[in-house]
């Protein structure tokens, strides 16, 4: 019984059902119509409106039946005539549209919400190299090119990672935006170089020494970069021959890390202002009277140039005021190169002879009181210096004629070649008539004479006296 109920409730509720469906298709198509999909539509910001209305898919039914007819969909006519809507401006509009069918009279007009939408990032067009020197002056408004289906909102450039002072590949960020909120970010390389050349300043007259090695070209210029500062000491030359004499064109360079290469063509003159080298063997000598004359070329030791070949025969001789006499003399040599440099060098000559002056003199006997002059009885002679004769030293403070005795009296002579003589006599003053005074004058004489022999034997025999005495005394004890 309740299993019969059941199925009755369950056949009652599908027939309800089929009822509402047959209801449902009745309402949905009575008469004739069309069935739209949508009634808003999305299009891109500058598009052709037209290739959007293909989204549309509308359904024409007929005496309530769906029909498979195709249904043309467009701008109604008679709001808009022939023009097309403006997809230029982001916004949503509404329009009219209407469906009909190809040999039916019916249509259907549709207000439509056209959503005109910019769905485009920004672009950025990099319209020139971003190579860039040092200290330039940079516009990045003159190197890129922004466009947008819509417009630029606003862009930027991010350079904080340059460094325009320093060259080096850097990146450059840029950033563009546009109204609907697009924004693209980019990177760029930027090449910031040196592409100055260094500065160089040159002496006006330069002038090399002929065979200079130390010659540094550096000390005649000065060398200076905008980014680097001084560059002197880069500073290079080539084509200078230091073993060639007069005015020679080279080339002078200085050159940047950044490999800018500034050269200057410039006109060293080469010379020659180093004297030639002489030596003498001697610049001091001493000949002698009696020699032969000395040849004054061979006191040359070593003649030479740094520039030519110089021979001692080249070397001039001034010997005028030379004589073969006593006394001094300069004599003078000099030699010239071919470069007009000369060297002078001069050598003391002196004239002497080696012998002394001779001294002729004899022992003398006068009375007391006597007054005597003892260059009477002196003559001195030298073979060159005739003022000998009278210039000589006489030794004579002891002398006393007024006390009877033996006196020992000197002559020196010292000649002009700086030779001396020396020469002893005595002179014996004797009393004045007075036999016993000449008798113990000689004894005196005698025991001045034998003064050593005579103070030897008082000393022998005064040892012989004191050994008897002691000897004597020891017997006693």
């Amino acid at each position: 019984m309740l299993k019969k109920y059941r199925i009755k409730v369950i056949l009652l509720v599908l027939s309800v059902f089929i009822c509402q469906l047959f209801l449902l298709n009745v309402n949905a198509y009575v008469g004739n119509g069309f069935l739209w999909n949508k009634t808003e539509i999305y299009v891109d910001l500058n598009s052709n409106f037209d290739d959007y209305i293909k989204e549309f898919e509308v359904k024409f039914y007929y005496k309530g039946d769906l029909t498979n007819e195709e249904v043309k969909v467009s701008l109604d006519s008679f709001y808009y005539g022939n023009l097309t809507i403006s997809t230029n401006i982001v916004e949503t509009k509404a329009v009219k549209m209407i469906a009909t069918v190809p040999g039916y009279s019916s249509y259907d007009r549709r207000d439509i919400l056209v959503h005109v939408v910019d769905t485009e990032f920004p672009k950025i067009t990099k319209i020139k190299d971003l190579d860039f020197e040092i200290g330039q002056v940079i516009n990045y408004d003159d190197y890129f090119k922004f466009s947008d289906n819509d417009k630029i909102e606003s862009y930027q450039y991010n350079d904080s990672k340059i460094n325009y002072s320093v060259p080096g590949l850097y990146i450059l960020n840029v950033v563009v935006s546009d109204p609907s909120g697009h924004t693209l970010s980019e990177n760029f390389s930027v090449s910031i170089s040196d592409k100055s050349m260094p500065d160089l300043i040159l002496s006006n007259f330069i002038t090399v020494e002929y065979g200079d090695l130390d010659f540094d070209i550096k000390n005649y210029v000065k060398a200076s970069d905008s980014y680097e500062g001084d560059l002197t000491s880069s500073v290079t030359i080539s084509g200078l021959d230091i073993y060639k004499l007069g005015d020679q064109t080279v080339t002078i360079f200085v050159s940047d890390s950044s490999g800018n290469v500034r050269s200057v063509s410039k006109v060293i003159t080469v010379v020659d202002t180093t004297a030639p080298v002489l030596e003498l063997s001697k610049y001091n000598d001493t000949i002698y009277l009696g020699e032969e004359t000395p040849d004054l070329r061979g006191y040359i030791k070593r003649c030479d140039d740094n520039t030519s070949e110089i021979n001692m025969s080249d070397v001039e001789i001034d010997a005028t005021s030379f004589l073969m006499e006593y006394g001094s003399y300069t004599i003078t040599y000099k030699v010239h190169d071919k470069a007009n440099n000369y060297c002078i060098r001069k050598l003391n000559l002196s004239v002497s002879y080696k012998e002394a002056p001779v001294i002729e003199c004899k022992d003398l006997e006068f009375e007391q009181n006597e007054t005597i002059n003892l260059k009477d009885y002196i003559k001195v002679s030298d073979l060159y210096d005739e003022s000998m004769s009278s210039n000589y030293k006489l030794y004579d403070s002891a002398l006393d004629t007024k006390t009877p005795g033996k006196y020992e009296i000197f002559v020196e002579a010292t000649n002009m070649a700086g030779h001396s003589t020396i020469a002893k006599f005595y002179v014996t003053v004797k009393a004045k008539n007075s036999d016993t005074k000449n008798t113990f004058y000689d004894i005196y004489e005698y025991i001045y004479e034998n003064k050593l022999v005579i103070i030897l034997a008082i000393i022998v025999i005064s040892g012989v006296i004191v050994g008897l005495l002691i000897k004597k005394a020891n017997k006693k004890i």
